[in-house]
């Protein structure tokens, strides 16, 4: 798990160097190395940049992290987060729950719209936003095709899936 999550605070920092070396414009860019208490990770902060943590909030979440404050880019801020999630941390399980969280859309996620169709106050909420019969319609179609797939599937079941999806479209439903 270790190595899985620092080869991504490395790939992080690597995006992060590259932002980082338009400032130097031609020049090299100098560094100053930081290892956070614990050996949880080390990284080379690009020169100029401050460097946020809160240690409290590490400590009482076991995710120990800091955050890298460069150099604006046009009107963007550039920042740099880079985390190690310790054994027990309260947003992981573990590492397969890492990789499966942070590799789907939520906004595609069967569970969440199933979740948001059952929550009258979500529901409410929505209703009275400017896109909320949409979003409503995205999630009532996200849910019926997790319901159509999960269903064994033969001829009849695949001319139903055909026909939902057509009068869906017909209706200017997602």
């Amino acid at each position: 798990m270790k190595k899985l999550l620092i080869t991504a605070v490395m790939l992080s920092l690597a995006s992060g160097a590259a932002c980082a070396g338009s400032q130097a414009k031609g020049g090299g860019v100098k560094y100053k190395p930081y290892a956070i208490e614990g050996g949880y990770f080390s990284c080379l902060v690009p020169s100029g940049w401050s460097l946020e943590r809160d240690k409290d909030r590490d400590e009482d979440y076991k995710i120990y992290e800091i955050q890298l404050l460069g150099p604006k880019a046009g009107k963007a801020p550039t920042s740099i987060q880079v985390s190690f999630f310790a054994a027990g941390n309260s947003d992981f399980k573990d590492y397969q729950n890492f990789i499966e969280r942070n590799s789907r859309n939520a906004l595609g996620d069967p569970e969440a719209s199933a979740a948001f169709l059952a929550d009258a106050e979500a529901l409410t909420l929505a209703a009275s936003a400017p896109d909320g019969e949409a979003l409503r319609a995205e999630a009532e179609a996200v849910k019926d095709l997790r319901d159509l797939l999960s269903l064994p599937w033969d001829d009849a079941k695949a001319n139903k899936l055909s026909e939902a999806l057509a009068v869906r479209v017909a209706a200017g439903k997602p």
